[in-house]
């Protein structure tokens, strides 16, 4: 799968219903996902940094 990073403008944002969406936090860790399907995610903060691997 293919990792797209955008800084989406408010419009896009609205148009996504961003602020309807859950939260999702962790602590620091490491671990193998996959993942099939198209997702979308909007990052509000990060103290670390993500690898993603294809």
């Amino acid at each position: 799968m293919k990792m797209k990073k955008k800084i989406p403008s408010e419009e896009e944002l609205s148009k996504l219903k961003v602020k309807s969406w859950g939260t999702w936090s962790k602590e620091t860790s490491e671990f193998d996902w996959s993942y099939g399907d198209t997702e979308t995610c909007y990052i509000l903060e990060c103290n670390g940094k993500c690898n993603f691997h294809a």
